[in-house]
């Protein structure tokens, strides 16, 4: 069974990578729903938000070379996503 060896490095970026993502898609989840957001969802500081999803898009970037192209692009598109149905 191949399992590729990786430092600490990559996987404290991996792992924070995840991270992001998977509070991405939990949001994504929560708003996608076509129920009533106001009480599931909302943003208290719409200034802030926009600056942590930039900041979700900067960390893409930055590891983009690590990740394979086609899950890194279908990453962009979900906070693309999220996004479009909270702005």
């Amino acid at each position: 069974m191949f399992c590729p060896i990786i430092d600490f490095e990559n996987f404290a970026s991996y792992s924070a990578l995840y991270f992001i993502l998977y509070i991405t898609a939990t949001i994504f989840e929560h708003v996608s729903r076509r129920t009533v957001t106001e009480d599931i969802f909302t943003i208290r500081d719409q200034d802030e938000f926009k600056k942590s999803m930039e900041s979700v898009m900067e960390t893409l970037d930055e590891h983009k070379d690590n990740i394979p192209e086609g899950t890194y692009v279908e990453m962009c598109n979900n906070v693309k996503d999220v996004w479009d149905c909270v702005t």
